[in-house]
């Protein structure tokens, strides 16, 4: 996983806000109608089963359940949300 300049500056806002020096980004895989969705938020501490990165500074939990479908995302920041680009699902149906 990689992280965009104009990213990482919002990511380390947010934290520096949150006045938590163990605080972290945790990107985890939520069930979504057609396959996994990656979303992410504010931790304090990672979750059991967690991997625990650094990545120029900022602390993220990658839920180990994703770490497949992260290896090649970069995280952006634009148009006031964070995009991943190089997301890749796992082939399967959509019901939606």
């Amino acid at each position: 996983m990689k992280v965009t300049t104009e990213a990482n500056e919002i990511f380390r806002k947010i934290l520096t806000e949150n006045e938590n020096p163990q605080a972290g980004i945790r990107v985890f895989s939520n069930k979504g109608c057609c396959g996994a969705a990656i979303q992410m938020m504010l931790a304090e501490k990672p979750e059991e089963g967690d991997v625990q990165t650094e990545i120029d500074g900022i602390t993220f939990y990658q839920e180990s359940e994703a770490l497949e479908m992260l290896e090649s995302v970069t995280i952006h920041f634009e148009d006031g949300g964070f995009m991943l680009e190089g997301l890749h699902h796992h082939e399967g149906g959509c019901c939606c």
